[in-house]
């Protein structure tokens, strides 16, 4: 603006002297003028934009800083979260862990508890539990069979099991001995002599068109009076069968 007060005053100066005042030299002046005018307004406007795009781009740095700051503290938060995550999941996998020890630990308790116990005259051993696994063949299943002396140690208990398996066939009920599921190489570790306790483990095979109902198990011991030379244990299938072996 100053420009353009500074540049009228000199037209005017100009203007007051005698040799100026023909209508020619007036008119060339006037032209010059607004030549003058219109470049010294866009010189101004020209400066306008360049100010505006300065404060246009320091509100787009500024609101980049903003941006940045405000990942910077969700990022911050989001580490804090998986941070309290995975400790929450290493307490789960430990309370779990600590949680299967103890069972473990209460059932071998359990377990000695039996084998320690005062055995009556007829008490020379039992059959404790028993265990059926799936295997990746269909119709074959691990055996898993816990046996327990009760009482006396003094000498071992020896003898022999056998299983005899129930289940239905074509609507009909059949019956299997140990011959008919336990192939002849695993027939030697049904044989046992033991103190204290022992577990007995092998392979049977059910035939395909059976549907298993019951297995029965049996311990016939060697040098025992009749009275206590059989130890007998019957077990509903869809109780002791369990998931993959």
């Amino acid at each position: 603006m100053w420009i353009v007060k500074q540049l009228h005053h000199l037209i005017k100066r100009i203007l007051a002297l005698e040799v100026f005042r023909t209508g020619r030299v007036t008119i060339l002046l006037a032209m010059a003028f607004c030549v003058m005018a219109g470049v010294v307004a866009g010189r101004f406007g020209y400066d306008q934009q360049v100010q505006k795009r300065l404060d246009a781009e320091r509100q787009v740095e500024l609101a980049e800083l903003h941006l940045q700051e405000n990942q910077k503290i969700t990022s911050s938060k989001d580490i804090s979260l998986r941070m309290v995550n995975a400790e929450l999941t290493w307490l789960q996998e430990e309370i779990k862990r600590l949680g299967d020890e103890k069972q473990a630990l209460t059932e071998e308790l359990n377990l000695y508890r039996k084998v320690f116990r005062d055995g009556g005259s007829n008490d020379v051993m039992a059959i404790d539990s028993a265990t059926i696994l799936n295997t990746n063949a269909a119709n074959v299943f691990r055996f898993r069979i816990t046996l327990i002396q009760l009482g006396r140690f003094d000498r071992p208990v020896k003898g022999e099991l056998s299983l005899s398996l129930f289940g239905i066939r074509s609507e009909q009920p059949v019956q299997f001995d140990t011959w008919a599921l336990v192939a002849a190489a695993d027939k030697a570790s049904l044989q046992f002599s033991f103190r204290y306790l022992t577990t007995i483990e092998g392979i049977i095979q059910v035939p395909d068109d059976v549907v298993p109902e019951q297995l029965e198990l049996q311990t016939k011991l060697s040098s025992m009076p009749r009275s206590k030379s059989t130890v007998t244990a019957t077990y509903e299938w869809r109780d002791i069968v369990q998931a993959d072996f």
